[in-house]
């Protein structure tokens, strides 16, 4: 961040110190305007990196057991309390969390991932705003 910063404004000082001496006019001078516009693209690429670089730090897991966390899915063989249900795409082996019965074909939520078995919770609509259990 501040070192993009920083390298800008160093490219567009050094480039009107370098072309607007009396020794370059001989060669022709670049406008002031062209400096300046150079040191601000340079500004503004290194700042949008820079912000796709923290953006994608901080941005949820989308892929492997972090992933899974907090996705619904549907129970294909009624979980009592374990069984099988269908997640993006895939048959899990699944077990309820709290040792309840969940019907086939109603919608649960992951809550955990423990090696491959998925330990799930019914899903309502406020345990899907809620989102997952946190971890104590």
């Amino acid at each position: 961040g501040l070192l993009t910063i920083a390298a800008a404004f160093a490219l567009g000082f050094g480039g009107y110190i370098m072309f607007n001496t009396p020794e370059i006019d001989q060669y022709g001078s670049i406008p002031l305007v062209v400096i300046i516009g150079e040191s601000i693209a340079f500004g503004t690429v290194g700042l949008g990196v820079l912000y796709l670089a923290m953006k994608t730090r901080y941005s949820k897991p989308v892929t492997g057991e972090e992933g899974m966390i907090g996705l619904i899915g549907e129970v294909r063989t009624a979980l009592e309390p374990s069984g099988r249900v269908f997640v993006q795409g895939e048959l899990w082996k699944a077990e309820t969390v709290n040792g309840a019965y969940v019907n086939k074909g109603e919608k649960v939520m992951v809550a955990e991932v423990h090696d491959l078995l998925l330990r799930v919770l019914p899903a309502d609509e406020d345990a899907r705003l809620k989102g997952p259990p946190r971890k104590q």
